[in-house]
């Protein structure tokens, strides 16, 4: 019997896939999983802040943990994936992506013109993952830590004062 895979994603999973062990994702997975623009004190749109991206990450890698997965199926927000793949491999969760080949069918019509149908057809999962690198703190200890990168600055559309 093939272990389950949580399917972290807002898509539902392809006939393959179901095959590996894929599930549907629930609605509160794809809730989770989207994310919308807001507006300011000024009135201007805004990305979604650091701190609820790496909210969503623990809360899906937690429902992750609470359904007994081992491995779950990622995909989405990019900005997302950095902190959800982090998330779940603190809950001992293998994150994969799925890897699939693009296909494109042509059908003749009847009235002479020609139809393309393009589709993706899934052939397998990938780990992207880093491997498990030692903390920060387990770097200090041995005496391989390194500084910290200095702050970046973060640029917007407002004008400098």
């Amino acid at each position: 019997m093939k272990s389950m895979i949580m399917n972290l994603t807002q898509h539902a999973p392809t006939p393959e896939q179901v095959t590996e062990g894929v599930a549907p994702a629930s609605a509160t997975v794809q809730a989770l999983l989207m994310f919308e623009a807001t507006r300011g004190d000024q009135g201007r749109l805004q990305v979604p802040p650091m701190t609820e991206v790496r909210r969503r990450a623990e809360t899906l890698a937690n429902l992750a943990a609470e359904s007994g997965a081992s491995r779950a199926m990622i995909g989405g927000a990019s900005f997302l994936m950095g902190p959800l793949e982090a998330a779940l491999i603190r809950k001992g969760i293998e994150p994969l992506y799925s890897f699939s080949a693009r296909e494109s069918v042509e059908e003749a019509q009847a009235d002479g013109s020609v139809k393309k149908i393009s589709s993706h057809r899934h052939i397998g999962f990938m780990n992207a993952a880093p491997q498990q690198s030692p903390s920060l703190e387990q770097s200090q200890q041995q005496g391989t830590a390194v500084a910290p990168p200095a702050p970046r600055r973060v640029y917007s559309d407002s004008p400098s004062p």
